[in-house]
């Protein structure tokens, strides 16, 4: 049976993969799924933005059953990693109990599995009445969500997120987040005579920033930033560029800039750079920094540039900022620089804040304005969303604890999460409505390692199917 649960919800996955959805890329995705629900839905509405919202009718006898929400959201992000498909669609191989790409991208699990899922309950069990929504641009703010009509969640009892990323996780809050975008011009001079090289970082762990920002994992943006602010104490150098990083939500696990040194420097680069990474040799093994001599730009930063870029990047907060006083083992507050990239004819950073104390969001933001604002950056908040606020009592959650309790022999973790969740917004439009997230173990998301462990499908598909049978 656990084999026949495997291979049904990995079929469901694979349609998926068969169509890219990055954010604001999903209307392919929404209407392949719009049209997937007509054969079970009695009511389907699908917004200008893509979300999708559909009521399924109970199974015979099971009319009179509170109203369950399933939902989840269909973009994820696209991290690139060795041979990518051309075409954007995932490839992906079974490899040692789990579900992964090899490397090539990440997987999109997150939450592609939760979508999947939906589908298999949707085709193999009984059920009470169903409310089935789908989301569109989670990854870059909970988008999706915070425009949702409010009749999306209108005359349900319960709603289940179906994000998490632990199998032994009930989560029942959630931490708020705000993406921040710096810029400013780019400033080029003539190019002058020295050594070109082209130093890349690339093999470190990256990873969510949410679930992962308390691990210590080394971020390639600001490590190549050290680099070169230690090779300033060794030979004067310009830089033609420097980017990395992928989103504001992942840490950046390959960054790369191209210098001109004033003399031959390439054993320098190497002692710096190995003294540097072997202080993430237990959170990073793989990590390694290639350093290739390559021909000379025509164009260089002004000096003025390369030393405010630099000196934003020492003076960033990132990391842990602190964690929760009365939830254990919780991050409270954090930030992730998460890319840095030219676009316009401007040099750009973007960054991610989450947070469980509004007061802590904003010292962090401050923070950053004043050392980037210092350093002629001006920024902008591209989305701010609000936190879900613990739900730590409620039927839904008691059940769920028994039904869990009864498929693994033992209690679940209980548990607010260090991500944003979409009930931030759903339990503001239903007061009334008790959320809880789960779901299946999904590891490195946001990362070409992401993966997902096939055992842990069929005792979240069999806690599910209990509940929906008798909510």
């Amino acid at each position: 049976m656990d084999l026949q649960i495997i291979n049904g919800v990995l079929d469901e996955f694979y349609k998926l993969c068969e169509i890219p959805h990055q954010p604001k890329n999903e209307k392919q995705l929404s209407d392949m799924l719009k049209k997937y629900l007509e054969q079970f839905a009695k009511n389907i509405t699908q917004d200008d933005l893509g979300n999708i919202w559909a009521d399924i009718p109970a199974s015979d006898g099971l009319e009179n059953m509170p109203c369950v929400a399933l939902q989840a959201h269909i973009d994820m992000v696209y991290a690139v990693g060795i041979n990518p498909d051309k075409n954007g669609k995932i490839i992906t191989k079974i490899e040692n109990g789990y579900l992964t790409t090899g490397g090539k991208s990440s997987l999109g699990a997150d939450c592609g599995a939760g979508v999947a899922v939906i589908f298999w309950l949707l085709k193999n069990i009984k059920h009470s009445p169903l409310r089935i929504i789908l989301t569109v641009q989670e990854e870059i703010g909970l988008i999706g969500a915070s425009k949702i009509s409010s009749e999306s969640v209108e005359n349900i009892n319960y709603l289940i997120n179906l994000d998490g990323f632990s199998a032994n996780r009930l989560i029942i809050g959630a931490a708020g987040g705000m993406r921040e975008h710096f810029s400013r011009p780019m400033q080029f001079v003539t190019s002058p005579a020295g050594k070109s090289y082209e130093i890349t970082i690339s093999g470190l762990s990256g990873g969510h920033s949410g679930f992962d920002i308390d691990k210590n994992r080394g971020n390639a943006v600001l490590i190549l930033g050290e680099i070169l602010r230690k090779l300033q104490t060794k030979t004067p150098f310009a830089v033609a560029y420097f980017n990395g990083g992928e989103a504001f939500n992942a840490i950046p696990y390959t960054s790369s800039v191209k210098i001109i040194t004033a003399i031959s420097a390439k054993d320098t680069l190497e002692n710096i750079s190995s003294e540097i990474l072997n202080r993430y040799k237990q959170t990073d093994s793989s990590a390694r920094v290639s350093i290739i001599e390559c021909e000379s730009p025509e164009k260089v930063w002004s000096g003025e540039l390369l030393n405010s870029v630099l000196t934003v990047l020492g003076g960033f907060a990132n990391g842990v900022y602190q964690m929760h006083e009365t939830l254990e083992n919780t991050v409270s507050d954090s930030s992730n620089l998460g890319r840095i990239y030219e676009q316009d004819n401007e040099l750009c950073i973007d960054t991610m804040i989450r947070y469980m104390d509004e007061k802590a969001c904003q010292a962090l933001h401050q923070s950053h304005i004043l050392v980037a604002g210092m350093c002629g950056f001006t920024s902008v908040v591209r989305t701010h969303y609000p936190d879900w606020k613990p739900q730590t009592n409620g039927t839904m959650l008691n059940k769920i604890t028994e039904l869990y309790t009864a498929e693994h022999g033992c209690s679940p973790e209980i548990l607010a999460q260090h991500v944003g969740l979409e009930p931030s917004y759903f339990t503001k439009h239903n007061k009334d409505l008790e959320c809880i997230c789960m779901g299946m173990d999904i590891y490195d998301c946001h990362a070409p390692s992401e993966r997902l462990k096939l055992d842990s499908i069929p005792p979240f598909v069999r806690i599910l199917s209990k509940f929906l049978q008798n909510p």
